[in-house]
């Protein structure tokens, strides 16, 4: 209805009462005559009335002065974010230089959660004394603006860590971020490790790993091509190394994924690779549910194992733009499905399915083969073992039970214990059952599904999960 009245008023006289702001609703639509259309003047007065929203509590009435006004965030260029990053750094540096004593923060440079505290506080500061926050920013410039904040708080501690550890600290893609903010706000080399050279001792044959920092023999270290030896040592290598794997995993998973709802090509995927693009994508296995969180249980299945040339094992070594272009190769009829590794083990568990009723009534009698009867009869005393000792299911999860056999698996809790190196292959021996029971009550053995062993195991991924998935993915 006040549209209505409204739009019967000349567009002068709705400029004059409504105010200037009005003005620019006018400009997107063409004037005909002396004025506009009525037609056209509610799409403008609807345009303008959809800022201004009514808020109000259960049980009171709305009044005219319950009515909010929201305005339009401004969208901006590429060139004004440029400059636009720049104050927002100064104004981070400027909060961060006056309460560096406050931020009780603690440096942890294995995990990013320690520094929640410190980005939701520079972001209040930023949204109440400046305007720099009522830009339409996408979520690609709103993490840079937080990688940034973490970035400038580890630069102004005394005892500042490398270029690289804030790189991997505050999830930049690469130094060149850190240097740009450091040459930016004229940071001068804080005095710590990194502005010295790594301690190296020719004559004891002891070096300085430049992660760790550990003084250890040189046989720690591993040698590059041209004889020398490599900055870090073995431990750290390997750590790097896993990590990397990781996340080449999941651009993998990404991938197929992608190529499946999108019909995406390799080079378009490798183009967003290259920009650093995250990406805001949700996976869970087609039959139990699992997802990137359990990262070390995903496996890539072969509908079709008569057209298989390579495994993620062979896959993992390679460049990420090998691993994409030859996944396309593989998946080419769509001959590839990500599932985790207890469906993954139990699509490949043929005999098992075909002869489920005898394994668990025991009557082999009709069954010829003696390799076959052997291998069901190890199945059969598996399952009495885990009835017996674990009640039948994962110790850890408690989802998957003996209907799904070939998916469980045995797992040391105490390695230092661990005589028994083959459980499974020890429960299909001759050994008697009661024996073997006692062993692994000894061993401290405990039942556990396929994807609980995984992640048992992978205790880098347990560890770094936050860097790994948030390299690549959005919400980590």
């Amino acid at each position: 209805k006040l549209i209505s009245v409204l739009s019967k008023l000349p567009t002068k006289d709705l400029i004059s009462l409504l105010g200037e702001d009005f003005k620019k609703y006018t400009q997107n639509y063409m004037r005909w005559g002396c004025d506009y259309d009525i037609g056209v003047k509610k799409l403008m007065l609807n345009r303008y009335l959809e800022k201004f929203k009514l808020e109000f509590k259960e049980g009171e009435k709305p009044d005219s002065t319950q009515y909010i006004k929201h305005e339009e965030k401004t969208k901006i260029s590429t060139k004004k974010w440029g400059e636009l990053k720049k104050k927002i750094w100064s104004e981070i540096d400027y909060y961060i230089i006056r309460n560096i004593k406050k931020l009780a923060i603690v440096v942890d440079i294995n995990s990013r959660e320690d520094y929640t505290d410190l980005v939701i506080q520079i972001f209040k500061y930023l949204r109440e004394n400046t305007k720099l926050l009522d830009y339409d920013y996408n979520e690609n410039r709103l993490q840079l603006i937080r990688n940034s904040i973490i970035a400038i708080y580890l630069l102004r501690l005394n005892n500042s860590p490398s270029q690289a550890e804030i790189r991997r600290i505050s999830g930049f893609s690469g130094n060149w971020q850190v240097k740009e903010i450091r040459d930016f706000l004229q940071l001068p080399l804080p005095l710590s490790i990194r502005n010295r050279a790594l301690f190296d001792d020719p004559v004891n044959q002891r070096k300085e790993c430049a992660i760790c920092h550990e003084i250890r023999s040189y046989s720690k270290f591993s040698r590059r091509e041209s004889g020398s030896l490599r900055s870090e040592c073995h431990h750290c290598r390997s750590i790097r190394t896993s990590i990397n794997q990781y996340q080449k995993k999941i651009l993998a998973l990404v991938f197929i994924k992608l190529r499946r709802e999108k019909g995406i090509r390799a080079h378009e995927f490798l183009r967003l690779v290259k920009r650093n693009k995250k990406f805001d994508i949700e996976f869970k296995c087609s039959d139990c549910g699992a997802g990137f969180e359990s990262l070390p249980s995903l496996e890539i299945h072969h509908l079709d194992p008569s057209r298989k040339t390579v495994t993620w094992d062979d896959l993992k070594h390679l460049k990420v733009k090998e691993i994409i272009y030859k996944i396309e190769e593989e998946d080419a009829s769509e001959n590839l499905e990500i599932i985790c590794s207890n469906c993954h083990v139990m699509s490949h568990s043929n005999i098992f399915k075909r002869y489920k009723d005898e394994i668990f009534t025991g009557n082999f009698y009709d069954i010829l083969s003696n390799n076959l009867r052997k291998m069901l009869k190890g199945h059969l005393r598996k399952k009495i073992i885990i009835e017996d000792l674990y009640g039948g299911k994962c110790a850890h999860c408690g989802k998957v039970g003996v209907q799904m056999l070939p998916a469980l698996s045995f797992h040391h809790l105490d390695p230092s214990l661990k005589a028994i190196k083959h459980p499974s292959m020890f429960v299909r021996s001759h050994v008697d059952i009661e024996m073997i029971k006692r062993k692994f009550i000894q061993e401290k053995i405990i039942v556990s599904c396929k994807n609980c062993h995984r992640m048992q195991h992978n205790i880098i991924f347990l560890k770094y999960r936050n860097m790994i998935l948030g390299r690549y993915l959005l919400g980590y």
